[in-house]
């Protein structure tokens, strides 16, 4: 099998495979869960702004055009 650099190595059980796969598998974990949480904190930044100026331009604190 491959391992994590793409250099050809021979495992001696399923358990070995498992072991080099492991720390590999749970940095991706962490890497994607750190991606999606960036993604989800700025999407309720832009959702919270427009939010906050549909609110402004109903009480009239800011006006749009003419």
């Amino acid at each position: 099998m491959f391992d994590e650099l793409g250099v050809l190595k021979t495992y001696d059980s399923p358990l070995a495979v498992l072991n080099a796969y492991y720390p590999t598998r749970l940095a991706m974990y962490d890497k994607r869960k750190k991606y999606l949480d960036g993604m989800l904190d700025a999407e309720a930044r832009k959702l919270s702004n427009q939010a906050r100026f549909i609110l402004e331009k109903i009480e009239g604190k800011i006006v749009v055009g003419k």
